[in-house]
């Protein structure tokens, strides 16, 4: 899912907006912890 989101940045947006890969990952961070523990949570109340 990460990877999804990652490459339409890397190959249109990143050098029109000088993205380095260390600023991508800060953004996407807080996405795949959220989505992680949702994900967690979800699983954890099915059981």
């Amino acid at each position: 899912m990460t990877a999804a989101f990652l490459f339409p940045l890397t190959s249109t947006l990143a050098p029109l907006i000088r993205l380095s890969y260390v600023n991508m990952l800060r953004m996407v961070l807080p996405y795949t912890a959220l989505l992680s523990a949702v994900a967690m949570i979800s699983i954890w109340v099915s059981f």
